[in-house]
């Protein structure tokens, strides 16, 4: 088991796409925060763990990330 870290750097069209689990009441009120998280992979790919190293400020913005 290894612990990955991902930075995805894409155009705003494949941002929509990719965060559609976006929380509504963020996207109403125009809130978006930048967050840090340590995402555990075993060797076939499965998720084993989700961490949250530096928060958003935000939970829901936070719990959506885990969920993507």
């Amino acid at each position: 088991m290894f612990s990955v870290f991902l930075f995805i750097f894409l155009p705003p069209i494949f941002k929509l796409s990719l965060f559609l689990n976006y929380p509504e009441i963020a996207r109403k009120q125009n809130i978006n925060g930048r967050l840090t998280m340590d995402v555990g992979i075993t060797e076939d790919g499965n998720i084993y763990s989700i961490r949250i190293t530096k928060s958003s400020g935000y939970p829901e913005l936070d719990d959506a990330a885990k969920k993507i």
